[in-house]
Order: structure tokens, then C-alpha cells, then sequence
């Protein structure tokens, strides 16, 4: 299944290090959207729950005679 999602371009994320010392970072560009997706994973957050319903569609992935 494939779809759009609209994610931010750049992203100010805070966490706890190993010794519970706040640390931020912030990212940009595909690391944005990386960290975006992996935080929704965290939270429960499913990949048709941010996607535009409009862009959905099946697609099967290409076998090895598809590619000769």
C-alpha cells in the first residue's frame, strides 16, 4: 500500500540521555522525515493514519521477470 504523508521539513526533537540528562537535536530534510516516521512508530501512530486517503493505492513490488 502506498500512499502520500505530508511531513515537516525540519524537526526540533528532545530526549533523555543514558543518565537522564535532557539532549536535543534537530533535523532536516529526509532525516526530518525519518525521525518523524520513527517517532510514530513510538507513539502508535500507523503509516494509514497520516496518509491522504486520495493518494492510496495498491502496487505490487516488481518480481525478477518484471525487470528483464
Amino acid at each position: 500500500l502506498y500512499g502520500d504523508v505530508q511531513r515537516k521539513a525540519m524537526v526540533d526533537v528532545e530526549a533523555l540521555d543514558t543518565d537522564g540528562k535532557k539532549i536535543r537535536f534537530r533535523f532536516e530534510g529526509l532525516s526530518a522525515r525519518c525521525v518523524q516516521h520513527e517517532i510514530d512508530h513510538l507513539d502508535g501512530i500507523l503509516f494509514i493514519d497520516r496518509a491522504d486517503l486520495a493518494t492510496l493505492h495498491w502496487a505490487w513490488p516488481a518480481t525478477a521477470d518484471d525487470l528483464k
